[in-house]
């Protein structure tokens, strides 16, 4: 199998429904097999940043990693916007950048560049990222992959950035895609329910303060039915802003 149609059934077996780009050189192979294949669905966007938002908005909202995807140089450069937002807002999300052939890279050379828009965004993009990721081997690809979407969704969720030299994206690839498990959820840091429930009967003025940890928790639901069962007033964080209605009675704002 051709390493971009690999990546393209790969994200759809992940349960990824769209990718949002902005068409480049170097990830053409990547383009070509998802339209035809058509799967995950190509959403093109004016910006790379729009781009990068938008994989951090389908990672919050669905717990899915949002993906992203751009061309070499300005093109991956411009994601970094969007790639430190998902970061700080631990949303899971999967950044593909293209990167010029392996043949073009200037390696150890006292260069500045060698290959067309040839740019490290590997290094640019490692302080605001649980790991950015160069792929130098065809082989590498299934495992690299699957390492990008683990670290996307393990523990305090956040963003991923792999980066794909031309030539690999046209090697091919002898396995096939496969639906990586969802890892377990972070051991809880906060005390047993009874716990909790016993400290709040014995509060003479109890306050709920709501962070984005029950948003990546999947649990705004059970927050909200857990709150009209205890009726006590909250605060929330800015990451927990819409986790209660705005006119709901026991939502006192912004802490």
């Amino acid at each position: 199998m051709k390493a971009s149609d690999f990546i393209a059934e790969y994200l759809h077996a992940q349960g990824v429904g769209q990718v949002f780009e902005v068409a480049g050189g170097v990830i053409a192979h990547l383009l070509d097999s998802m339209d035809r294949l058509g799967r995950p669905r190509l959403v093109s966007v004016h910006h790379e940043q729009a781009a990068a938002f938008a994989a951090d908005a389908v990672g919050r909202l669905t717990g899915v990693p949002g993906v992203a995807m751009a061309s070499s140089g300005p093109g991956a450069i411009n994601l970094l916007t969007g790639v430190g937002g998902a970061h700080f807002d631990s949303s899971p999300a999967v950044f593909l950048t293209g990167q010029v052939n392996r043949s073009e890279q200037k390696g150890a050379r006292a260069v500045r560049q060698l290959g067309f828009q040839e740019t490290d965004i590997a290094a640019m993009a490692g302080p605001v990222t649980k790991a950015a990721l160069r792929l130098r081997a065809a082989g590498d690809l299934p495992d690299m992959l699957e390492e990008a979407f683990r670290l996307a969704l393990s523990g305090r969720p956040g963003p991923v950035l792999l980066d794909i030299p031309m030539d690999l994206q046209r090697a091919d690839i002898a396995r096939k895609p496969r639906r990586l498990a969802r890892p377990a959820p972070a051991p809880s840091r906060v005390p047993p329910l009874d716990g909790l429930l016993a400290a709040l009967a014995k509060a003479r003025r109890p306050l709920l303060l709501v962070g984005g940890g029950v948003r990546s928790a999947r649990a705004a639901d059970a927050f909200r039915g857990l709150v009209g069962a205890l009726g006590v007033p909250v605060v929330h964080s800015l990451m927990a802003m819409d986790l209660l209605p705005d006119g709901h009675p026991l939502r006192v704002g912004l802490i």
